[in-house]
């Protein structure tokens, strides 16, 4: 573990890991909707850990797709021996968050229903995730076995997870009024979208839109549906091993509330450690991931963090 780093005039280079696309891992009960990943395997010659690592993408929960520029991440991943299993889930214009939320227990449950097939242990799933995808990640991971939280064609299986690794997540789904303009989304999530061709073709839902699709109402009238779906609600000693990277200098997400998070688990006597990146932005380690100074300081606490669960 922890051998594949990056230093001044040699960038790493790992063992091909096998890449399998757009595997089926669930059927939407009552449709024909098929959830999608991606597995990524580590080489034949790279010792497996024993971790499977689910990993879910950014984009406020209404834009962008597995497979969008965290490919040298998997890569790093895999060639510690991790499996990486990258989900599509359903976004804002399908479904509400409990039907995210569903999809990620959905994907929890395939990891731990194959693990013998992935060569993993199922009491060794991790989930992963950034922005809004590290939202998803702390709030499935913080809600296991939940009658209310989980989708009922997985309340037969054990949801809960070894840890959780977030970038830059949404913590307290109340404040963001403060951060997200009623006009348009953040002009960073914005710009990237077009360059990667994943802004979706009838423009960003504005917040007000988005709140209400994904909430079932207006804003002022959805206060308990904001704090049942925010991690910060959830926060209980059963919360696993959990590990927040955030930018100080970030403008799409209240850095606050991170802060806040990380004090009440530490509060209520969880393993929980928060690294701090000053004068960073958001979404950080989508670009240059192998000579960027932030992103490989943060992949240097992921990896100890993980090698750590094994």
């Amino acid at each position: 573990m922890l051998k594949h780093r990056w230093f001044p005039g040699q960038v790493a280079t790992y063992p091909r890991p096998a890449m399998l696309r757009d595997l089926a891992f669930a059927t939407v009960p009552g449709t024909q909707r098929e959830l999608l990943c991606d597995l990524w395997l580590p080489a034949p010659e790279v010792p497996r850990s024993g971790l499977g690592v689910i990993y879910l993408h950014g984009g406020a929960w209404q834009s962008f797709d597995k497979d969008v520029m965290t490919r040298p991440f998997f890569r790093h991943l895999t060639a510690q021996g991790h499996v990486v299993m990258d989900v599509a889930y359903r976004l804002a214009r399908e479904t509400d968050m409990r039907g995210m939320l569903g999809d990620v227990k959905r994907a929890v449950a395939w990891m731990k229903q194959n693990s013998g097939a992935l060569g993993i242990s199922p009491e060794r799933v991790i989930l992963s995730g950034g922005s809004a995808g590290g939202h998803l990640a702390l709030l499935a991971g913080f809600t296991p076995n939940g009658r209310d939280m989980e989708p009922t064609d997985v309340q037969d299986v054990d949801t809960s997870v070894r840890g959780v690794v977030a970038y830059y997540p949404v913590t307290d789904l109340r404040t963001l009024n403060t951060y997200w303009s009623e006009q348009s989304m953040h002009p960073i999530a914005t710009a990237l979208g077009r360059m990667l061709g994943y802004f979706p073709r009838e423009g960003y839902l504005t917040w007000s839109k988005l709140v209400h699709k994904l909430f079932g109402g207006p804003l002022g009238k959805i206060d308990q549906e904001l704090l049942r779906f925010s991690p910060i609600a959830h926060v209980g000693p059963h919360c696993p091993p959990t590990l927040i990277v955030q930018g100080l200098h970030d403008h799409v997400i209240p850095v606050a509330d991170v802060f806040a998070l990380h004090a009440a688990l530490r509060a209520a006597g969880c393993s929980a450690d928060l690294v701090t990146l000053p004068q960073i932005e958001h979404a950080f380690d989508m670009v240059g991931l192998q000579i960027s100074p932030p992103a490989q300081a943060a992949l240097y606490e992921v990896d100890r963090f993980l090698a750590l669960l094994i």
